[in-house]
């Protein structure tokens, strides 16, 4: 399928970036949503997003006085 843009009035420059991120965006393949993956498959891809994520500190404190620490009277 093809398609055509109006690029009138860009720079030279922003034309090259548009289609340099069409050609990317033609490359990438989808990734499967977690209702295509197999029961491990979606296990892996969510271990790896629970280890992509920042750790927080051995001990935090998440009482009420905490959290409403210096709001109200």
């Amino acid at each position: 399928m093809t398609h055509t843009i109006d690029a009138s009035g860009l720079t030279p420059e922003a034309v090259q970036l548009v289609e340099s991120l069409v050609q990317m965006l033609q490359v990438k393949t989808p990734s499967p949503t977690p209702n295509q993956l197999d029961p491990n498959g979606w296990s892996d891809r969510f271990d790896a997003w629970v280890d992509s994520q920042p750790s927080t500190p051995a001990h935090l404190d998440d009482s009420r006085e905490s959290i409403y620490e210096g709001r109200g009277s």
